[in-house]
């Protein structure tokens, strides 16, 4: 019986070839990476809306806010691997539509670190939203095409009842959730 063996030149080209292939799997841009990550993960995917990669020290784990066919915001972490970027949790989604001026939707995930609200803006005077029931704390807005959303990520446990105030470029309140006189309560203990 006669062993085969590859010559070493063509296991040392295989070897590079792959090498290379990996190399510019991660020299593509970041939102490149991360949209080719999301077709895979979610058959659904129409557009990425938002990444935060602060949420993490390493910057490998981004926090991705993305819009499906079926008009909700979806909520995943990634993580960062030799190819790309890989589903690390699914946070959740939510119907990306708005009754009021804003929508809003909470998760929290105590494994992860994740205490997020987030939702929609439909009224486009709003310049400002303020978290009351996190201490008058500001969230981020993100204006992406004809789409406007927020979201505030707590440091700790979300405090209840959830309570959002939203304001225009001039500071004048415009709408107004939750429980108001609790926290105004709270404020004169």
């Amino acid at each position: 019986m006669r062993k085969y063996r590859l010559p070493a030149s063509i296991i040392l080209l295989l070897f590079i070839s792959i090498i290379v292939w990996m190399w510019v799997q991660n020299t593509r841009p970041i939102y490149r990476q991360i949209e080719a990550s999301l077709k895979d993960i979610d058959s659904s995917y129409r557009q990425v809306l938002h990444v935060d990669m602060d949420m993490d020290m390493d910057r490998k784990n981004p926090l991705v806010f993305y819009l499906t066919n079926k008009e909700e915001i979806a909520v995943v972490i990634l993580r960062k691997s030799l190819t790309g970027f890989k589903l690390r949790q699914d946070i959740g989604k939510t119907a990306f539509s708005a009754n009021q001026d804003i929508s809003w939707s909470g998760t929290e995930r105590q494994a992860e670190g994740i205490h997020l609200l987030y939702g929609r803006v439909k009224n486009p005077e709003t310049t400002q939203i303020i978290i009351v029931s996190e201490g008058n704390e500001p969230a981020t807005m993100i204006n992406s095409g004809p789409y406007t959303m927020w979201y505030f990520l707590a440091k700790g446990n979300l405090q209840n009842p959830i309570t959002l105030r939203t304001f225009d470029k001039n500071g004048k309140k415009l709408y107004e959730t939750g429980d108001p006189p609790f926290w105004n309560a709270e404020l004169d203990e």
